[in-house]
């Protein structure tokens, strides 16, 4: 059902000619289950795309949950790290909405430089974690191969903060 609804506004976020676009494809609203990413190159396109929204949600009673809505600001390139978005300011059903630096999204960290370095090291500890509690579970096995004890002896010391 909320599929159904929410297709109407993707839609009309697509033929509002504002977002981001690769190309020709417009990839400025991105819809999984009950969560949408909107994306615009410019803050004015931005709030048009929420007016949209506003909008939509007025004209088929659907309610957004302002205090859910993040913003991540990506500096412009060639600008340094203390660049300020404090001036930038967006808003949904008349809330103001949360500017942050990086926010999980659908299990990844997206951050406002492009980086993934947050998310890959989010993803290597979890890797590094289990594979331990494997260790735990088969460590005590007698095991001929020299690979596995190479493999066990990486993940340990990986696992202690050395490298591969």
């Amino acid at each position: 059902m909320y599929i159904y609804n929410i297709d109407g506004l993707l839609y009309a976020l697509r033929s509002a000619g504002v977002g981001c676009h690769v190309g020709h494809m417009f990839v400025g609203a991105l819809g999984f289950t009950d969560d949408i990413v909107l994306i615009s190159p410019s803050a004015h396109g931005m709030r048009c795309m929420l007016k949209l929204c506003d909008e939509y949600a007025s004209d088929f009673d659907v309610v957004f949950n302002a205090s859910k809505f993040k913003c991540i600001v990506n500096r412009p390139r060639g600008l340094s790290l203390g660049y300020c978005v404090s001036d930038v300011h967006f808003s949904v059903s008349g809330h103001n909405i949360e500017i942050v630096g990086n926010w999980p999204h659908l299990g990844h960290t997206i951050s406002n430089d492009g980086n993934a370095k947050l998310d890959i090291a989010h993803w290597c500890c979890q890797f590094i974690g289990q594979f331990n509690n494997v260790l735990c579970w088969f460590g005590n096995l007698t095991v001929a191969d020299s690979d596995w004890g190479c493999f066990r002896g990486c993940a340990i010391s990986s696992s202690l903060g050395a490298p591969f």
